[in-house]
């Protein structure tokens, strides 16, 4: 396995300036990150524009498809995950997810034989192994690929047939944030276009101003929960395509904390998983309004058996007295455009546990910015 450290790269940050490089002596724990995630409402608006520029082209890849399959690795897989439970519900075609690793190695349990196919592969670095290999063997057997990643001259960004360019979201903490957010957009974008709902756009736009009006209470709220010494282990639930969030959030924990940290389907969860729950645990809920009555039946029996409940969604002050911390984003936007507002607060939470712990959230142990292996 090789270590690729964070690359410097020469980008425009959001506000299109071109980034500061610093110097190893001025670097400060946790400065690359922090900004990053206070940095994601200009950044989605950056993005979002230029997703718009780019209708026609996402249009004309899925013309005619009769099914995709989505691909990735790590936070790649969690928006893999996202992606292909909203593509079915929005478009009305099948639609699965799958580690990259999967469709070089069992592609016959992935891809249809009989029906018209599309791949989409997500990678920040554009050069994690797997999903190069995985391009490299679609390609061969002439499925045609969209790339979705934040690096121009990598081998997804340059060898995909179609390419959606993600660099207004790119990172220099090895920590995704924005670039998983960005993802996250982008494969909404995708949705609604392949689904012939052009508005969708309309419904986005909204999405920076309402987190930046949330920005405040997002920190407050996770400072106050990642600095105090009650939890020692999180689980994260969702329904529905929100199930590919909770997983992403889960494995922010487990990289910048490195604590114990679970994510499941929120029925799921009583199947087995309760049984971990204690007053040492921090359960947190991304509620939908879609289940919300089951939603809140969980809520209040996890907290009955000890757990430390945070509720993160739209509509849910009333919802949840049982709750010990609600982050209500007082938003009308409908539930599948909500995903990307659920990250920054966990963004937060992982911050401040990881500084609280004197970790640095930039540089998790163990990991490089991308991964690539030689066997």
């Amino acid at each position: 396995m090789t270590v690729h450290p964070q690359p410097v790269y020469n980008l425009p940050t959001p506000d299109g300036s071109t980034p500061i490089t610093m110097t190893p002596s001025a670097y400060m724990p946790g400065e690359a990150i922090y900004a990053e995630i206070r940095s994601q409402p200009e950044a989605w608006e950056h993005l979002l524009a230029q997703l718009a520029s780019r209708r026609s082209d996402i249009q004309a890849f899925f013309e005619g498809v009769q099914a995709v399959v989505f691909g990735g690795c790590g936070s790649g897989l969690n928006a893999a995950l996202y992606a292909a439970r909203l593509f079915q519900s929005q478009a009305g075609i099948a639609a699965l997810a799958a580690p990259a690793a999967d469709l070089t190695l069992f592609p016959e349990s992935l891809i249809p034989r009989t029906r018209e196919v599309r791949v989409v592969l997500f990678s920040r670095s554009g050069r994690t192994t797997e999903v190069v290999e995985a391009l490299d063997q679609l390609q061969t057997r002439g499925i045609q690929v969209l790339g979705i990643t934040c690096t121009r001259d990598s081998p997804l960004a340059e060898g995909a047939d179609a390419t959606l360019l993600l660099e207004h979201v790119t990172e220099e903490a090895i920590t995704t944030t924005r670039s998983f957010t960005g993802m996250v957009l982008a494969a909404q974008c995708v949705c609604g276009l392949a689904a012939g709902q052009e508005e969708v756009f309309d419904e986005l736009q909204r999405l920076p101003d309402i987190l930046r009006s949330q920005m405040a209470l997002c920190e407050e709220q996770a400072r106050e929960l990642g600095e105090q010494q009650a939890w020692e282990r999180v689980a994260f639930v969702a329904n529905g395509p929100s199930y590919g969030l909770a997983r992403e959030c889960q494995l922010k924990i487990m990289e910048t904390c490195r604590l114990e940290a679970q994510a499941y389907p929120l029925m799921d969860f009583r199947h087995g998983p309760q049984a971990t729950i204690s007053e040492d645990t921090l359960l947190v809920v991304l509620s939908a309004r879609r289940g919300r009555g089951k939603e809140i039946h969980f809520a209040e029996d996890m907290r009955d058996l000890g757990a430390r409940i945070w509720v993160i969604g739209s509509e849910v002050s009333a919802a949840f007295p049982m709750a010990d911390h609600l982050l209500d984003t007082e938003s009308l936007v409908q539930d599948e455009h909500m995903g990307p507002l659920y990250l920054p607060p966990v963004h937060f939470l992982a911050y401040y546990r990881a500084m609280k712990m004197g970790l640095d959230p930039d540089r998790p142990a163990n990991l490089s910015y991308w991964i690539e292996t030689s066997h």
